[in-house]
């Protein structure tokens, strides 16, 4: 791509797993911000990267680091990580890095700059917000298989070709939160900021 990408210079941190977050930060890297993305270790003594977000494709434009979260070490890397970045973008459950030490007010202890963004399925302050989600999970919440079986005329529930509801999840954090997050003035959001957990799910709110 000639010229200068509008994210040259940003610093992402990609703590993400499965489809939505990869995705997001693959695209932000697409635009030129220089992503890290944090794999965990293999399995059964293989020493490569655990690729738990799917193809490569999803990873590409991206630098990447085995680092194992569990392990102090691992967690002293993240941190280290996190100091120098201006963004991070993680989705997993609410809590989940909280309790490694890298939720986001630990992280901005020790960087006030860095913008804490999240992937959730259903919002961090509802009552499913612990509950994993995954596309065949939106589509079951919102009925979406139900009406795939009575279009078909099936006597089971039918689940659609495409996962529509991750790639909703994705475009809204593409679009809506960093986008929201890079961009200056008063809708935008502030070096130090974190996501709003009040603000919409990408699933269904409860």
């Amino acid at each position: 791509m000639p010229g200068r990408r509008i994210l040259a210079g940003v610093r992402v941190l990609d703590i993400t797993q499965i489809v939505a977050g990869p995705v997001c930060t693959r695209m932000l890297a697409d635009l030129g911000a220089n992503v890290v993305k944090v794999d965990a270790p293999g399995r059964d003594g293989d020493e490569g990267p655990r690729r738990s977000a799917g193809p490569a494709a999803q990873n590409s434009g991206k630098r990447s680091i085995v680092v194992d979260l569990k392990r102090p070490e691992g967690l002293a890397v993240a941190k280290k990580l996190a100091q120098a970045a201006d963004v991070l973008v993680q989705n997993y459950r609410p809590g989940a890095l909280e309790a490694l030490g890298l939720g986001y007010e630990q992280l901005r202890a020790l960087n006030p700059r860095l913008i804490y963004t999240t992937i959730s399925g259903f919002g961090d302050n509802t009552s499913f917000a612990r509950r994993g989600a995954f596309g065949a999970t939106a589509h079951a919440e919102a009925g979406w298989l139900w009406v795939q079986q009575q279009a078909q005329g099936g006597d089971q529930p039918l689940r659609a070709g495409r996962h529509g509801s991750r790639h909703r999840d994705r475009d809204e954090r593409l679009y809506g939160r960093p986008r929201g997050a890079l961009r200056p003035g008063p809708h935008g959001r502030r070096p130090g900021d974190q996501r709003d957990p009040h603000g919409q799910p990408a699933c269904f709110p409860r």
